[in-house]
């Protein structure tokens, strides 16, 4: 099952309005900044992301890992800009299948940084979708 651009902004908006990441009177402030994504293989995984200037700035970071042999190496840790990112949830995997973790990070630096995450065990596929917005907060 590959993760999509579009589930990802689906799952975004489940976080902020049902797990109350943003207060309900905000929501008409949150903008869209910018989306970066990337794959890899291995224990290490980096891709390039860049925040922009708007103020109450979070950065969403969906972190899948899959190894087609039956293993899967758990996504152990997430960073921008060397700032660690919280991580909101797991969805382990099956035989064959990813283990698909989602992180945030409250008021990134701006700029452009690398995105950096690690697993437990190496896979033979490794990748991150990241979005941030501002207005958040």
């Amino acid at each position: 099952m590959k993760i999509t651009f579009a589930f990802l902004v689906g799952a975004i908006y489940f976080f902020i309005i049902f797990l109350g990441v943003v207060p309900e009177f905000a929501l008409a402030t949150i903008a869209f900044d910018a989306s970066s994504t990337g794959n890899s293989a291995g224990t290490t995984i980096t891709v390039s992301h860049t925040v922009g200037a708007g103020t109450n700035r979070i950065l969403f970071v969906s972190f899948y890992a899959e190894d087609g042999a039956g293993g899967s190496g758990e996504p152990e840790f997430v960073s921008y800009a060397n700032v660690a990112g919280v991580k909101i949830g797991a969805v382990p995997a099956k035989s064959n299948q990813r283990t698909q973790t989602m992180w945030y990070i409250l008021d990134p630096p701006t700029g452009t940084a690398d995105i950096v995450a690690t697993t437990s065990a190496s896979a033979s596929d490794l990748g991150i979708e990241s979005a941030s917005y501002s207005g958040v907060d």
